[in-house]
């Protein structure tokens, strides 16, 4: 089979539906928060987390994240500086 025609099964099995999206949404979001309380830090970041050294827990290194986005990024004015500061 061509480099084209294997292309084409991969795309055709990435088809969309509404009916399947939603089913596939509510099979990851429609669980408890006692699930994620299992394996995130306390203000439940679903994300990963920035170890600078290794030994940071969970939470501190998920702050280390956040705080690093934010020097990474100019936040000079408006809302978006306001929700920062918030």
């Amino acid at each position: 089979m061509s480099a084209t025609g294997k292309m084409g099964r991969v795309v055709r099995g990435f088809r969309y539906s509404k009916t399947s999206d939603k089913a596939a949404i509510q099979y990851h979001y429609d669980v408890s928060n006692e699930f994620y309380k299992l394996w995130l830090d306390d203000k439940m970041v679903y994300s990963c987390a920035y170890y600078e050294t290794g030994e940071e827990d969970l939470s501190p290194a998920q702050t280390k994240k956040i705080d690093r986005i934010l020097t990474k990024i100019p936040l000079c004015w408006g809302a978006l500086a306001i929700r920062a500061v918030q």
